[in-house]
């Protein structure tokens, strides 16, 4: 589970396969573009070894759920970028008045638990507010738009159970945006200057000192659970370059010495860099592990034999507490008069490699995973709508509508978006809404 950066929100849906695929994984790590390569680590640690050797190891033969729906405060309501932690709570912005010209939107929070949600706006219910990542604790944090010079100017929030909603940087002729919240209470985001709102440099915030930090020249794209950000450094006088803001407020450069330039999707605990590169489409995602760089290319997925021209492109859309990634390796080809797409879901860590993600033998897109390996998201089936499912590599994939002991009538759990360190998962009906998947032992 992660908080939510712009790099993280989770992906529209893709069209449905044309055909069942093949899902056999390895990782070749070669890095044809972007300055050359080193070769890949034989390890990091064995502690990490360990970690990647329990993938999904947990089964779910025993396992069910009960479903609960997300409920916004106001009935009726749009809700949108819901969030989940691993207590089962999520939090999210829902449209409160539809019916002015300019829609307000509000944050609020909804425990399964007790069936109860909560507006967490400032007390102004005019100004729209934007609720973007939760907390194990309860903390939420955002950005709200306050009146300023005429116009609307975004300042950075925390919402926290005992002291409610609360402004938090001090500075009023410069906009905030807060994306992201640790456990231990460090809130992270980035400064936007009052009238372009490009990005000015990126501040933290700890729960404890109450003290806003900033940080100038550094723009930053991603934030791990323990509060260390990555983004982009331009200091005055010299190139700009993909950088690792330290807890500790020091700088370390990803790739020391490399031409890459890209975004930063995912900051894994331990440093690794998950970065987009902007040097060619064969590239694919970069993984900055120390001074190596790794290309993610499984290469077991083949265009058809009457292809004349195709190309691979493997992603990542989600990292755990523990180190591991999933994601979706995509070759994509053409022949005169047709085109088309095959993939294969994986499971990846830096020292074991990539493992499929499937149900059966039907392809799977994985969207997040939690530290143990269980891995949720949505199978394409031919000719029917999509389904959600949960896999391990003990179990499989199984559809998680057939473990849900409350799923009404006709109802059918299309998509899994994310899954918390408890295994609640939180998923989508179609049309109905987003609801919460609550674990049974």
């Amino acid at each position: 589970m992660q908080n939510v950066s712009d790099s993280a929100m989770p992906a529209k849906a893709p069209q449905r396969h044309a055909a069942r695929l093949l899902l056999v994984l390895a990782v070749a790590v070669v890095l044809t573009a972007c300055g050359g390569g080193d070769p890949a680590p034989s390890g990091k640690s064995a502690a990490i070894v360990s970690e990647s050797a329990a993938i999904g190891s947990a089964s779910l033969s025993s396992l069910s759920y009960t479903m609960t729906r997300v409920r916004p405060p106001v009935a009726g309501s749009g809700v949108y970028d819901v969030r989940l932690d691993t207590r089962g709570m999520v939090t999210g912005t829902y449209v409160a008045n539809r019916t002015t010209t300019n829609p307000v939107n509000r944050p609020f929070i909804y425990n399964a638990v007790n069936d109860s949600s909560l507006d967490i706006g400032p007390a102004d219910p005019g100004i729209s507010t934007l609720a973007f990542a939760i907390a194990d604790s309860g903390l939420v944090v955002g950005a709200a738009y306050f009146p300023h010079n005429g116009g609307l100017l975004p300042g950075a929030f925390v919402w926290s159970p005992p002291d409610g909603f609360l402004a938090i940087d001090p500075e009023q002729n410069e906009g905030s945006f807060a994306y992201w919240v640790s456990d231990a209470g460090i809130v992270g985001g980035e400064t936007v200057d009052a009238t372009s709102q490009e990005c000015t440099g990126a501040f933290r915030w700890d729960v404890a000192s109450r003290t806003f930090t900033r940080f100038a020249n550094f723009c930053p794209h991603t934030m791990n659970a323990s509060g260390a950000m990555a983004g982009r450094y331009s200091p005055p006088g010299v190139s700009p370059y993909l950088a690792m803001l330290e807890n500790d407020g020091s700088l370390r450069a990803l790739l020391p010495g490399r031409a890459i330039d890209g975004r930063v999707r995912f900051l894994m605990e331990n440093g690794d860099a998950v970065i987009d590169a902007s040097c060619g489409i064969d590239a694919g995602q970069i993984v900055a592990s120390g001074s190596t760089a790794l290309v993610i290319k499984p290469g077991f997925v083949h265009p058809p034999p009457e292809a004349t021209e195709s190309f691979e492109q493997a992603t990542i859309y989600n990292v755990s507490r523990s180190n591991l990634a999933v994601g979706l390796d995509q070759v994509f080809w053409s022949r005169p008069g047709m085109a088309g797409m095959l993939a294969s879901g994986f499971v990846w860590s830096t020292d074991a490699g990539a493992l499929q993600v499937g149900v059966g033998a039907d392809s799977a897109f994985p969207r997040a995973l939690n530290s143990a390996g269980v891995v949720v998201g949505f199978t394409p089936f031919l000719g029917v709508p999509q389904r959600a499912f949960v896999w391990t590599r003990e179990s499989g994939g199984v559809l998680l509508e057939t473990r849900v002991t409350n799923l009404p009538a006709e109802t059918h759990i299309r998509d899994a978006l994310d899954i918390g360190e408890g295994g609640h998962i939180l998923a989508t009906t179609g049309d109905d809404g987003f609801v919460i998947l609550t674990p049974q032992q």
